[in-house]
C-alpha cells in the first residue's frame, strides 16, 4: 500500500510540476508576443507620424503654389478670347 501511495505522489508532483512549467511556458510567449506587438505599434505610431509630417509640408508647398499661380495670374491679360471675335 505505500508503495501505491509513494507511486501516486511522485505521479502528482511529476504532473504538477509539468502544469507549472506549462503555465509558465505559456505565461513567457505571451509576454513575449505582447512586446512583440508594443514594438510593432511603437513603430507604426513613429511611421504614421513621419507620414502625417510629409502630407502638412505638401499641403503647406501646394498653398504656397496656388498663392503664387494665382498672383501671376492677376498681371495677365487674356487676349484672342471668343468675346472679341471680329467678323
Amino acid at each position: 500500500m505505500n508503495a501505491a501511495i509513494a507511486e501516486l505522489t511522485r505521479e502528482y508532483e511529476f504532473k504538477t510540476q509539468l502544469a507549472d512549467k506549462d503555465y509558465q511556458s505559456s505565461s513567457d510567449r505571451q509576454n513575449d508576443k505582447i512586446s512583440y506587438l508594443e514594438k510593432e505599434l511603437e513603430s507604426a505610431n513613429k511611421t504614421n507620424t513621419a507620414l502625417q509630417n510629409k502630407l502638412d509640408k505638401a499641403y503647406a508647398e501646394l498653398r504656397e503654389l496656388a498663392t503664387k499661380t494665382v498672383e501671376s495670374a492677376s498681371g495677365v491679360k487674356i487676349i484672342g478670347g471668343s468675346g472679341e471675335q471680329k467678323q
